[in-house]
């Protein structure tokens, strides 16, 4: 109980009981601990405001129509509950469908140049914003505990 409740602070609390409840929230709470292992596994709300923040405006959307702004003025609340998504998914090594949904776009390498040679071309995918939320708490993650930097090389 005690990682959740600083996974997500007293705003976990305040966003899932706003009435009296016998004591569910405890319960619930406690629930989500038991299922977390370690560190590694928790999303907290700090990394997904972190990742939010990080966001670039004035980008193309993804294929939910969601700009990058929505979540950039959006509240604490919506990080909280991302945060919840976020570690559950980690925990249970599970993506829903629409995180791997992307619009491929074409570009032109060279607009002077012949406009019907396929090679003129170079595709970009376009991800929903979500995903692109996770991807950054994952690179984090995995550069904060791990060497990968050491063996990374190409691009």
């Amino acid at each position: 109980m005690k990682r959740i409740s600083v996974l997500c602070g007293v705003t976990i609390l305040r966003l899932y009981n706003s009435v009296p409840d016998n004591g569910e929230s405890n319960i619930f709470l406690s629930a989500c601990s038991a299922l977390i292992d370690n560190d590694v596994a928790c999303v907290s709300v700090r990394e997904v405001m972190d990742a939010v923040s990080g966001l670039k405006t004035a980008k193309s959307v993804g294929p939910n129509g969601l700009a990058s702004e929505s979540f950039t003025f959006s509240g604490v609340k919506l990080s909280v509950h991302l945060s919840l998504l976020y570690t559950f998914c980690v925990i249970h090594g599970y993506l829903l469908d629409h995180f791997m949904d992307i619009n491929i776009i074409h570009l032109v390498k060279n607009k002077c140049g012949d406009l019907t040679d396929m090679n003129n071309y170079r595709a970009i995918a376009l991800s929903n914003v979500e995903t692109k939320l996770l991807e950054k708490i994952i690179l984090t993650k995995v550069v904060t505990h791990s060497d990968v930097e050491k063996h990374q090389f190409g691009f």
